[in-house]
């Protein structure tokens, strides 16, 4: 149980987020920019300790598949596997929405409607390091 739980944090922190949590946010009552529940990561935790129970090998049970390899339980590598596959898998297909956030306000600030003001747009660039504000996911030199 605690493989799944494990790699969605590591891959979130290095791979997703790229090392930037806003600390903040993650401490506020409503959950800030991450919301209070990632519903999809639970999905994908509970999809990796399913994944885990046909090759558990222990005092209490033993899986259908747990004397693959004998005397070792591997149910911890196709855990590991699983989760790390599915986790990242979900964030290529569906990408962080607050790393497209400034996308969609220039696209609202060329239509008129709903545009942020400058200084908040200059805000939010402000947090991605880069050259004259731009950030590194979408703006090129």
């Amino acid at each position: 149980m605690l493989i799944p739980w494990s790699m969605i944090n590591l891959l979130d922190f290095y791979v997703v987020k790229q090392q930037r949590y806003d600390i903040a946010a993650i401490f506020r009552a409503d959950g800030g920019r991450y919301g209070l529940v990632n519903t999809n990561a639970l999905l994908i935790y509970f999809g990796g300790v399913v994944v885990q129970i046909p090759f558990v090998e222990n005092a209490f049970f033993t899986g259908p598949y747990a004397h693959l390899i004998p005397g070792a339980d591997i149910s911890w590598g196709t855990s590991l596997a699983v989760t790390s596959c599915a986790y990242l898998l979900f964030h290529i297909r569906r990408p962080d929405r607050y790393r497209n956030a400034h996308r969609r306000a220039a696209g609202r600030a060329a239509g008129g409607a709903g545009a942020p003001s400058p200084r908040r747009r200059d805000s939010f660039l402000a947090r991605f390091p880069g050259d004259a504000g731009k950030c590194r996911y979408c703006c090129s030199a």
